[in-house]
């Protein structure tokens, strides 16, 4: 199966994917009305780890950032065939702290602003993990069919995965991370200035 097949084998896993991305953000920015302070405990606990990270150069951030992504990616890979929960909870998670951070950002930062520093990685990224936990989906779905004697070809679906992830969303990564360390600042600075 060439890439492009492999894109298209994803369409309905995407659409899902997108869908349930969408409805956690919602969640997030209504959680975040009802529940302030949970929300703001957990934006607190990501400012000081992203403050931490701040403080180092250029490059290790940008090394962490790449990292980090990926690491991720890989374990929505391979801890998709319990089922499909990691993937699931990876959307769901991302989503709600998305929400969150709209829901609490929007009355104090200018909307351009927001968008400056969030949009121009997040192009690459946000897809990026919709496309990654929908790939963690299609082999949880295989793993379904295999659980219940339908299916066959675990191995091979994994693998086309990995090599999915390696030839298209590792790149983008890469793209994303140069944009969040090395463009945004450098724009946001003299919008500033």
């Amino acid at each position: 199966m060439n890439l492009k097949e492999y894109l298209l084998s994803l369409r309905n896993f995407l659409l899902f994917s997108f869908l349930f991305f969408l409805c956690s953000i919602l969640l997030g920015c209504f959680g975040a009305k009802i529940f302030p302070y949970r929300t703001l405990w957990i934006l607190t606990a990501l400012k000081a780890v992203c403050g931490e990270v701040a403080t180092w150069k250029s490059f290790e951030q940008f090394l962490f950032v790449i990292f980090n992504n990926s690491f991720l990616l890989l374990l929505i890979l391979f801890f998709s065939f319990f089922f499909g929960i990691f993937p699931i909870l990876v959307l769901l998670s991302n989503g709600v702290v998305l929400g969150g951070l709209v829901f609490f950002l929007k009355g104090s930062l200018p909307i351009s602003l927001f968008l400056l520093s969030t949009l121009p990685h997040g192009i690459f990224e946000i897809p990026v993990l919709i496309i990654a936990c929908s790939v963690g989906l299609k082999i949880a779905k295989r793993t379904i069919g295999i659980v219940l004697g339908k299916e066959r070809g675990l191995r091979k679906e994994i693998f086309e995965g990995l090599k999915f992830f390696l030839i298209i969303l590792f790149p983008c990564l890469v793209l994303a991370a140069l944009i969040e360390v090395y463009f945004i600042p450098y724009f946001l600075n003299r919008l500033i200035i």
